[in-house]
């Protein structure tokens, strides 16, 4: 298994821990682990997104094999609540 971060930006301050649970369900039932949860709480955004100037940052780390990545990915773009998400290869350090 790789390490990876999951950086996810969820539009509304009020759907957060739904939304949280939901990937935290989908990462677990596709063979991810999460190592850790980090929330950064509502940020300004760089630009509009879908007419949204602010979001809820929470960033990952899992373990994961590299196959299900993509499809965690695909299932991901299917939430209307996450504004943008990027997957991240974290690399070894030696």
């Amino acid at each position: 298994m790789r390490k990876y971060e999951l950086a996810v930006i969820i539009k509304d301050k009020e759907n957060v821990e739904e939304v949280l649970n939901n990937v935290k369900a989908l990462l677990n039932t596709n063979g991810a682990q999460i190592t850790g949860e980090n929330r950064w709480g509502k940020r300004e955004l760089a630009y509009p997104i879908k007419k949204h100037t602010t979001g809820y940052y929470v960033i990952f780390t899992i373990d994961a094999p590299a196959s299900t990545i993509k499809l965690i990915n695909d299932k991901l773009l299917l939430n209307e609540n996450i504004l943008r998400h990027m997957f991240i290869k974290v690399s070894k350090k030696e």
